[in-house]
């Protein structure tokens, strides 16, 4: 157990790796992208104020030859970007869907608001409308899951059925995303359709916790 909130599937060992590896790689992250370029041809990671002088005729297909003193350092450079990259591609979608949480909150309040204002022109009751309410609560709940599949899927490079799992939080992804529109565009969405998607990602939400669910 940990002090953290709920964040199944990724375990307590896993999540407190990750929030630390999102601290200290931080700094790394913004000068990575401040600072270096690959190379057009070979996509060698170099810093973006070097010229290109190991990337000239005089050596081996963009200093791939490997007398030159150079690219061994030019090769590490690329590892810790391609490294770097990998754990990018992890984070953004961490940090968009906690941002998602955030948009997600105020448009249930929103949507709140908008149903007491119904019920008071007399355009059917509390109850009529209780339905978007818990759209937006299935959509809190399927992305707050979505959102912690990420650390599971960064340190799960080696684990078993890596393929299901990231299949199976593909799926979710996709219905979520599906669902968040729907709640947006809820005047024009069928009430029957809005409800059988939320049924959808809760299934998916609930196999993929059954499937992965680490204690």
């Amino acid at each position: 157990m940990c002090s953290e909130a709920y964040h199944a599937p990724t375990s307590c060992a896993t999540l407190k790796h990750w929030l630390v590896k999102c601290r200290d790689d931080s700094g790394t992250a913004n000068y990575m992208t401040a600072h270096t370029k690959d190379c057009p041809s070979c996509h060698v990671c170099i810093e973006k104020n070097e010229v290109w002088k190991s990337h000239d005729a005089e050596y081996y297909f963009c200093s791939k030859y490997q007398e030159n003193p150079d690219s061994a350092k030019e090769s590490v450079r690329t590892r810790a970007r391609e490294s770097l990259e990998r754990y990018m591609f992890y984070y953004e979608r961490w940090e968009n869907h906690e941002r998602s949480l955030r948009l997600e909150h105020d448009q249930r309040a929103r949507i709140q608001t908008r149903i007491n204002e119904k019920v008071l022109k007399k355009e059917g009751t509390w109850i009529d409308w209780q339905y978007l309410l818990l759209a937006a609560d299935t959509l809190k709940n399927c992305r707050y899951t979505l959102k912690y599949t990420y650390p599971h899927a960064f340190y799960g490079e080696k684990l078993e059925r890596k393929e299901l799992f990231e299949y199976q939080q593909a799926l979710l992804e996709a219905e979520v995303e599906d669902l968040s529109w729907k709640i947006e565009h809820a005047e024009i969405t069928d009430r029957a359709d809005l409800q059988n998607k939320m049924d959808i990602c809760e299934k998916h939400r609930l196999t993929l916790l059954q499937e992965f669910l680490t204690n």
